[in-house]
């Protein structure tokens, strides 16, 4: 059964995930990440059990991350990834996110997965960088041995925003004096005054 992550499922997941990411296979997530980011996930369970999870974590208005896809060693081969990652897509489709992309070892099961569902390699420079935040405390940073897969899942929509993306967020858009993304001058408090 496939269902939305619960409180009570972040110890399993973390488990296998982390146990995985031990054998260098994906990365590892801190129990307080999954916490803060539980609404991201969804599950497989069978027989009450937990064996399987992914999340789609939202970056921008137009773009997503599908992260930790995992299936429990004894239940891979039975689609429970391929039912996850396109559970992960169909909410992004839902949502109205224009790009999903992830983070993957190249002969990984999950980059095979992910290119024949429409994904397709991109360089990692062309991802913003806000993705690279987490990359900062990651183990493999400097030697970062994943490729970027991209695929586009939804129409491209201008941005809400006075920015053009959350790359380059203080970019003026257009050219006229009123498209400020950010105010250039932000006002500093005045120091309180001392009696």
């Amino acid at each position: 059964m496939l269902r939305a992550a619960r409180i009570s499922d972040v110890a399993e997941m973390a488990q296998f995930i982390n146990s995985f990411a031990q054998r260098n296979l994906m990365l590892p997530r801190p129990l307080n990440r999954m916490y803060e980011n539980l609404r991201d996930y969804v599950v497989v369970e069978e027989d009450g059990k937990v064996v399987g999870c992914g999340a789609l974590h939202i970056l921008w208005y137009d773009l997503a991350e599908i992260r930790s896809v995992a299936v429990r060693e004894g239940f891979q081969h039975r689609g429970y990834g391929k039912a996850i990652l396109n559970s992960l897509l169909d909410d992004a489709r839902k949502l109205g996110v224009h790009q999903v992309f992830m983070l993957v070892l190249p002969d990984g099961a999950m980059a095979r997965l992910a290119r024949k569902s429409g994904f397709r390699e991109v360089s990692k420079d062309e991802l913003p960088h806000k993705v690279w935040s987490d990359c900062l405390n990651c183990p493999k940073f400097t030697e970062c041995d994943e490729i970027a897969l991209i695929a586009e899942v939804g129409p491209k929509i201008e941005s809400p925003h006075q920015w053009s993306s959350v790359m380059n967020a203080y970019v003026r858009r257009g050219g006229d004096a009123d498209s400020v993304a950010i105010p250039l001058d932000i006002p500093k408090p005045s120091p309180e005054k001392t009696r």
